[in-house]
């Protein structure tokens, strides 16, 4: 049995390449995975189409029309056909790294960290926020930031305070990226390690299927008194 599948790119038609399909065993149930490739959105998210078929018949594609293909819409002597109404995401994988360049910290010496945030994903990133609540352990903190590549910061690049907060637009790819540096000082006082996390979150609309990377955190211990 073939699963056949066609997706819409947002021109209204089911064309040769928005096709993929799965074999289906006789009597298997379950999940499975169609993958498109190559296959890019145009136009607005919403009002796109997804076509699944699924027949033990043999469907045949006319090579001389590409921008239709027939196996959407022809007959079958079985089998089922079913439409879905969806909305594409935005594909991005944001990513953040957070380093003073140090393990340790001297009580009532300056820290300073370096934050930088990068979109490895495919589609570039509009509204992303960065977010860093820094330990009270540092005081007098203040940062600033330096966009690389076409990325900017629209809100939030230099500021001061325990509560970093920035929204930014990254494009998708190497050169591409936000910088800040955060600087505070330690409390003479203190004698815990020093964590810190920053984050990077994916706006509304936009898929960020590798989460695993929108935190950074950056350990220190207080380095030994002479």
């Amino acid at each position: 049995t073939n699963l056949s599948a066609f997706f819409d790119d947002g021109d209204g038609q089911f064309a040769t390449d928005e096709y993929t399909s799965a074999t289906v065993a006789s009597g298997a149930s379950g999940s499975y995975t169609l993958t498109w490739i190559g296959v890019t959105v145009s136009g607005p998210l919403t009002n796109h189409y997804l076509r699944i078929r699924l027949t033990t018949n043999i469907l045949f594609d006319s090579p001389g029309t590409t921008a239709v293909d027939e196996r959407s819409t022809a007959s079958a002597s079985n089998g089922e056909v079913e439409d879905y109404l969806l909305t594409a995401l935005y594909q991005a994988d944001l990513a953040i790294a957070k380093t003073d360049g140090s393990t340790t910290y001297t009580p009532g010496g300056t820290v300073t960290y370096t934050i930088t945030v990068t979109n490895n994903g495919l589609n570039d990133v509009t509204g992303a926020t960065v977010s860093d609540l820094i330990p009270a352990i540092l005081t007098n903190v203040s940062w600033s930031s330096s966009p690389t590549g076409s990325a900017s910061v629209t809100s939030g690049g230099s500021g001061s305070g325990n509560n970093l907060a920035a929204t930014v637009n990254i494009a998708a790819g190497a050169g591409n990226a936000v910088i800040f540096s955060v600087t505070g000082t330690a409390l003479a006082s203190a004698t815990g390690n020093l964590v810190n996390t920053a984050t990077v979150t994916a706006p509304a609309g936009t898929n960020d299927p590798t989460p695993g990377n929108n935190s950074a955190t950056d350990s220190d211990s207080p380095a030994p008194s002479a």
